[in-house]
């Protein structure tokens, strides 16, 4: 018998365990299987680990842990199997990838939303979301609040705030009152599905508004739902207790319940949003849809458990306390815009009121002095044109114009004083002062007589131009005072600037040019004086005049007379 040949013998050898170990190694392409809702699972026997992904976003990446059972079957000595399997693992699970109910959602943008079905209050509004920041639905709602105070939702338990009397902003706890009224016109106290009409009234404006995490929101509130609410709202608009509102409040009401009874968001289908799913997960006693206890007392809920209807009594009295309290309140609310006391807004309050009355100051002050500049113009100007225009040779007083009452205190006693006269020679008086105006006897007939009068009104320019409106005229001779009378205390001679009408009998009429010799000065600020003769005059006249019209100051109103006066009817 032939000898096996080693080499043959090796590759059998080799051939026989590479056939072994390519039976019992795993295949690395194991089949799956798609499970609707969970994922893609691995089957048993697979080399990997089992992943599955969410068809929706965003309730998950899901990360199913799918076990596989394998079972090996080895040849016995009698020729049969013998099997062994492993027991199977738990079935896969999908994680939350949205677990506070905030969390970007598949487009919808970049920003985050609020997961609503998340939050107690508005449990059944699965698939809908809501921004972060809702302060612009209250400004809406609740115009004379404070909107700002009301934080940015960091999850959907947030929203849930909104109902707990305990926070300071919640305002649809606080202030359903006020809500009510902006809303259907009255307070609304025995309203039901108050809960489910705020997660509509939400979604809706920021779906009006075209907010991202809002916008397309498809849902529907069961008809029962809204049409139960309607007729709450109708039984309490139709209470004159319950609704103190006048036609205004009926019909802001009555435009409300057309809304609920034809919105588009009612709903008849199974898939409609009911009321009693969405708020009866929100609280343990079933109220039937009031917002309160005291509602549902009065209105006789047959749902009420037994802790809440043997309470009924105490309910209904802290309802009608907190009715009358806050009717009489007069406490400032933090929430109110027009509760502002101690605030930092009160500071440019102040600030502006000071700085409009400065403002205003400063305006009355620029106009007064407007108006005494245009006052002082008009008279320097009336002054002007009484200078340059040349005065009537005589101007009578009005005869209907009584003197002036003397007022004025006692006059202070007046003491002459001696004045040393020197001698005057006795000759003819030469003519100044008026140029032609004035005319005096002079010797040597018609031509020395016009050359007398051009010296004189020569000498009486220069004497205008230097001497001062209180100082006498040089040159000319002082009138005599007339016989009897007062005694004179002084003889100065000076030049009329103003006109001056008299208006008592003993007064002197001048006009500007006039040369008068004053012969007595008073307290009162007038003088008694001759007048020297005018052309066509042949003696001077004498009488009172106030000083005044010799010096061309202000004022040029005439002082009142009471020294001059009372020598003058001596």
């Amino acid at each position: 018998m032939p000898r096996p040949r080693p080499r043959r013998a090796l590759v059998a050898a080799a051939l026989l365990l590479a056939l072994t170990a390519l039976l019992l190694t795993p295949s690395l392409a194991a089949p799956q299987l798609n499970i609707p809702g969970i994922g893609t699972v691995n089957l048993p026997g697979s080399g990997s680990k089992p992943t599955a992904t969410a068809s929706e976003s965003p309730s998950a990446t899901a990360t199913p842990t799918a076990t596989s059972a394998s079972s090996s079957a080895a040849p016995s000595s009698s020729g049969t199997a013998t099997a062994t399997a492993t027991t199977a693992k738990p079935k896969p699970t999908v994680a939350d990838k949205c677990p506070g109910g905030r969390c970007k959602v598949d487009g919808r943008g970049s920003q985050e939303c609020i997961w609503l079905e998340k939050s107690k209050a508005c449990s059944s509004f699965t698939g809908l979301y809501i921004p972060t920041n809702i302060s612009s639905y209250f400004e809406m709602r609740l115009p004379a609040k404070r909107s700002y105070l009301v934080p940015e939702l960091k999850n959907a338990t947030d929203l849930d705030d909104q109902f707990n009397g305990e926070k300071s902003y919640a305002f649809m706890q606080k202030y359903v009152g006020e809500y009510m009224v902006n809303i259907a016109g009255c307070q609304m106290p025995d309203q039901r599905w108050y809960k489910t009409w705020f997660c509509l009234d939400l979604l809706d404006f920021y779906s009006q508004k075209g907010d991202p995490c809002s916008q397309n929101s498809k849902f529907s509130v069961c008809a029962s739902t809204l049409d139960a609410r309607a007729a709450s709202l109708q039984f309490d608009i139709s209470n004159a207790t319950l609704c103190p509102v006048g036609q205004s409040g009926r019909d802001q009401a009555a435009k409300h319940i057309t809304f609920l009874n034809t919105t588009s968001y009612r709903g008849t289908d199974t898939s409609c949003i009911s009321g009693e799913d969405n708020e009866n997960n929100a609280s343990v006693n079933q109220l039937c849809g009031y917002f309160s206890e005291a509602a549902a007392c009065s209105h006789d809920c047959k749902s009420l458990n037994d802790s809440v209807r043997g309470k009924c009594a105490q309910y209904l009295a802290e309802a009608k306390a907190q009715s009358t309290q806050a009717a009489s309140s007069s406490a400032c609310d933090p929430n109110d815009k027009s509760c502002e006391a101690g605030s930092s807004k009160t500071i440019p309050i102040i600030i502006g009121s000071v700085v409009g009355v400065l403002v205003l100051g400063a305006l009355v002050v620029l106009w007064r002095i407007r108006k005494r500049n245009a006052e002082n113009a008009t008279k320097a100007a009336t002054m002007a044109r009484t200078e340059n225009v040349a005065p009537p040779p005589y101007a009578p007083a009005p005869a209907n114009i009584a003197p002036p009452a003397p007022v004025a205190p006692a006059p202070q006693p007046f003491v002459p004083q001696p004045v040393a006269y020197p001698a005057q020679p006795q000759l003819p008086q030469p003519a100044v002062g008026g140029g032609a105006e004035y005319q005096q006897p002079l010797m040597g007939g018609p031509a020395a007589a016009a050359a007398a009068a051009a010296a004189g009104a020569g000498a009486f320019a220069a004497t205008q131009q230097q001497s001062s409106p209180t100082s006498p005229v040089p040159n000319v001779i002082p009138m005599p005072p007339p016989a009897g009378g007062e005694a004179e205390t002084e003889r100065t001679v000076t030049v009329v600037k103003l006109a001056f009408a008299p208006s008592s009998e003993d007064e002197l009429a001048l006009n500007p040019g006039d040369l008068v010799t004053i012969h007595n000065r008073y307290s009162d600020g007038w003088a008694r004086g001759s007048r020297h003769p005018r052309i066509g005059e042949n003696a001077p006249t004498t009488g009172y005049f106030p000083l005044m019209v010799t010096e061309n100051v202000e004022p040029r109103t005439p002082p009142t007379r009471f020294e001059s006066l009372s020598r003058g009817r001596n």
